[in-house]
C-alpha cells in the first residue's frame, strides 16, 4: 500500500466520527443554519374554558 492510500485510508478508519461530530453540531447549533422548521401545534385546553 502507497502512502496516498495508507493516509486516505487511515482517514476512512473512524467511520461514524464525523457523524458524531454532525450530531453536535446540529444538537448545539454550532456552524449549522436552519433551512426550515416545522411548527406542530396543539389546542390550548385553557382558551375554551368556561372563565
Amino acid at each position: 500500500m502507497s502512502s496516498q492510500e495508507n493516509a486516505s485510508f487511515e482517514h476512512q478508519g473512524r467511520p461514524g466520527k464525523g457523524q458524531r461530530l454532525a450530531g453536535l453540531m446540529i444538537q448545539y447549533g454550532v456552524g449549522v443554519r436552519a433551512r426550515s422548521t416545522c411548527f406542530i401545534n396543539s389546542v390550548d385546553e385553557n382558551y375554551f374554558s368556561d372563565a
